[in-house]
């Protein structure tokens, strides 16, 4: 079944699927540092969250890649993929970690605060596999009707 744009609809499908994800992450690293900084960011600390931005969201993106979620079929989503979910969390989490206590003071800049990394990590992670277990549920209703 092919397209008129000539796209395959599991191309397309893919492609919304990632920028969902790269949307979600970004949106949860945001929403971790405004909790943590009860709505009220200093300015000093905006500038180093769009800095630590870019970073977060490629290492939790190759993350989920590397453990094969971008593979899943969304309406065929349950426990067992659950298990690569929290293996993307667990060491995308231990490489923010590891750069947090590890670089330079020159690339101070780019350290993740530590209650970002984890709050932020639970609301991603936790948010792309909540999209992927809506669109099966959504699913499951409609093969019902």
């Amino acid at each position: 079944m092919m397209r008129l744009d000539g796209l395959r609809p599991h191309v397309l499908t893919r492609r919304v699927q990632m920028i969902c994800d790269v949307g979600i992450l970004s949106a949860a690293f945001a929403v971790a540092y405004v909790l943590r900084f009860d709505f009220a960011l200093p300015r000093v600390v905006l500038l180093g969250a769009l800095t630590q931005l870019p970073l977060v969201v490629v290492l939790q993106f190759a993350a989920l890649h590397a453990a094969g979620v971008h593979r899943f079929i969304w309406r065929y989503v349950g426990m067992r993929e659950l298990k690569a979910f929290v293996n993307a969390a667990v060491w995308s989490s231990l490489v923010l970690l590891t750069l947090r206590l590890g670089l330079p003071d020159r690339l101070g800049a780019y350290r993740v605060p530590i209650s970002i990394i984890v709050l932020g990590t639970g609301l991603g992670f936790g948010g792309v596999l909540c999209l992927r277990l809506l669109r099966r549920s959504l699913h499951e209703r409609a093969e019902k009707r």
